[in-house]
């Protein structure tokens, strides 16, 4: 179709963790995907803005965290 043609470059995902390559080039680089999958995340992570928790939100999670702890040394 016409419509697809026009817009595939536009639309069309172009992976950067798992590149399109040939096997000798994904040997020749040495690096394997999930190397490759931790720097993205890291990268991802460092344009973040950390939000402070509300205080009952932190009440309640402290909650679950204890009694998750409590159910784990009781087994």
């Amino acid at each position: 179709h016409p419509s697809t043609k026009k817009y595939f470059r536009q639309e069309h995902l172009l992976p950067d963790i798992f590149p399109r390559e040939s096997y000798e080039a994904w040997r020749a680089r040495g690096q394997r995907e999930e190397e490759r999958a931790i720097e993205r995340v890291k990268e991802i992570l460092k344009g973040l803005e950390s939000v402070p928790l509300q205080d009952e939100v932190e009440r309640e999670l402290d909650r679950i965290l204890l009694q998750a702890e409590n159910v784990l040394l009781q087994k």
